[in-house]
């Protein structure tokens, strides 16, 4: 498990610049065909892929093409997150039902065909415009996109793994987002100076990868009571007989029924959490400005290339550096202060968090007051 979470962290990280460039060069292109030809180095009949080449990509850090280039990346992100909230509790009903396994592997195919559908629009862009690639969302109904192949990954770990060791072992998967967050990047910078189409392509054969080592791992939802022998599933509501309407037999009346009442007896105890207590919904809604945080890779190197001038290769780098600061304050950092406010002053777990929470709460308003004010200077 823990090698499928590698290749497929590495495979994000490594496609999600070049995407970037390929998406500029496109755009680039086509907007100097309709302002511009001088800009234009090669026609399209001999322009490569993705239109790689036809013009210099200091060009390309107009505001129109920029306008553009963030627009579309906007749209495709909020087409994404269409199905993986509508499709989450679903699946996730059907994990605990049917097993893990076979959501888990359709959600690896899932991910091959949307890299592989908007590489194929990049591709022949001359002849597919470069919008079409927000239909890739469709591709989501086979497995609901990388949040709930994310959610299921823990919880394939947490069916195989005791109680007590649970903990060592999200930090380990963590470990690996954040190598792949660190080593990566300076990777496709550096195969983006060859043609970024190499890490773009190498990307998909990463995941092609892991949904072939994926089919040797077992289905886990059958070992799930090895460390939890205390689940018990509720027993079924007596649900009162009633006489079936006319034509309908009753045997299927009592199972469709039945049905009925366990599908909203499991959606009700799913989000009953979030009833109980006011602080948790009111909890969750920061994390809409977290999720557009968390997404803004993409629009971050956007940013530094254009206000820095520097092409996306060396955007990479730069945001290689701030990828390294978050691997010494997680690896380094943070556990010596946790170390710190538990023995030094006897804090409790989960009171060290909640400051640990608070502190860096207050760094990232800072942090974001400081990057706005920047940016109007």
């Amino acid at each position: 498990m823990f090698l499928v979470l590698i290749l497929v962290s590495f495979a994000d990280q490594l496609a999600q610049y070049p995407q970037t460039r390929i998406f500029e060069s496109v755009i680039c292109y086509i907007h100097y065909e309709k302002t511009d030809r001088s800009k234009i180095k090669l026609g399209r009949d001999s322009v490569g892929p993705g239109a790689i080449g036809g013009v210099d990509e200091m060009w390309c850090k107009a505001d129109a093409v920029q306008n553009e280039l963030a627009s579309l990346g906007g749209y495709l992100q909020m087409f994404d997150s269409i199905p993986n909230l509508l499709l989450a509790l679903p699946f996730g009903w059907c994990a605990d039902r049917f097993g893990r396994w076979p959501l888990m592997f359709m959600n690896l195919i899932q991910l091959i065909l949307t890299a592989s559908f908007i590489q194929l629009v990049a591709w022949f862009w001359q002849t597919i415009s470069i919008k079409t690639i927000w239909t890739s969302a469709f591709f989501s109904i086979l497995g609901g996109g990388p949040p709930i192949s994310s959610a299921l990954f823990f919880v394939v770990l947490s069916d195989v793994t005791p109680e007590a060791d649970r903990a060592a072992v999200f930090l380990r998967a963590g470990a690996v987002n954040v190598s792949a967050n660190l080593f990566m990047p300076p990777l496709a910078a550096w195969l983006m100076t060859i043609n970024p189409w190499i890490p773009f392509l190498g990307s998909t054969g990463l995941l092609v990868l892991a949904a072939l080592l994926y089919i040797s791992i077992p289905e886990t939802l059958d070992y799930l009571h090895l460390f939890s022998p205390t689940i018990s599933h509720p027993p079924s509501p007596i649900v009162e007989s009633s006489p079936a309407p006319p034509g309908l037999n009753m045997a299927d009346h009592s199972i469709s029924a039945g049905f009925g009442t366990r599908w909203t007896l499991e959606i009700r105890e799913a989000t009953l959490f979030l009833l109980n207590d006011w602080r948790v919904p009111a909890l969750i809604i920061p994390f809409c400005g977290h999720m557009l945080i968390a997404a803004g890779g993409p629009l971050l190197l956007q940013y530094v290339s254009k206000r820095y001038a520097l092409t996306f290769s060396n955007g990479t780098l730069l945001i290689t550096i701030r990828n390294g600061m978050n691997v010494l304050l997680l690896i380094v950092i943070l556990p010596y202060v946790s170390t710190l406010l538990m023995k030094g002053y006897g804090l409790s777990n989960q009171r060290k968090d909640l400051y640990l929470a608070r502190v860096s709460q207050i760094l990232v308003a800072v942090g974001w007051t400081l990057q706005i004010g920047r940016a109007h200077v």
